[in-house]
C-alpha cells in the first residue's frame, strides 16, 4: 500500500443493497493514472457486528477493516492504487433480509 500527498477528492461511488454484498467501484482511469483513495465507508441500516469492509486494487485486497453499525475512514495521506486499475470497495451482506448496507469510495484521480 503507498501513501501521497493529500488533496481534494474529486469522485465518489455510492453504492447500496439489501442482503447482498454492496459494491462501490471506480473504473480504471486509463493508462498512467492512479486513482488515490482520500476515504471509504461502510454501515449498515440496522445493527450488524464484525461485517468486512474491503478495499480492493481489482480483485488484490489492499486493506480490511470490520464494520461494526458503521465505519468511516479518511485518511491523511491516500492510498494510491497503481496506474490503471480499478478500485473496489467492497462491504459484506448485512446477513439478513431487510438490512441494506451502503458502501462509500472517495477519491481522486491523476
Amino acid at each position: 500500500m503507498q501513501l501521497s500527498t493529500p488533496r481534494s477528492s474529486d469522485w465518489t461511488s455510492v453504492v447500496s443493497a439489501d442482503n447482498a454484498a454492496a459494491t462501490a467501484t471506480r473504473a480504471a482511469a486509463g493508462v498512467g493514472i492512479s486513482h488515490y483513495i482520500t476515504s471509504v465507508s461502510g454501515g449498515f441500516s440496522s445493527t450488524k457486528n464484525g461485517i468486512t469492509l474491503i478495499l480492493k486494487n481489482g480483485t488484490v485486497e489492499m486493506a480490511r477493516w470490520y464494520v461494526y453499525d458503521s465505519k468511516e475512514i479518511t485518511f491523511g495521506s491516500p492510498i494510491k492504487l497503481p496506474p490503471n486499475t480499478v478500485a473496489n470497495l467492497v462491504l459484506a451482506a448485512s446477513g439478513g433480509g431487510g438490512v441494506s448496507g451502503t458502501a462509500v469510495l472517495t477519491g481522486y484521480s491523476i
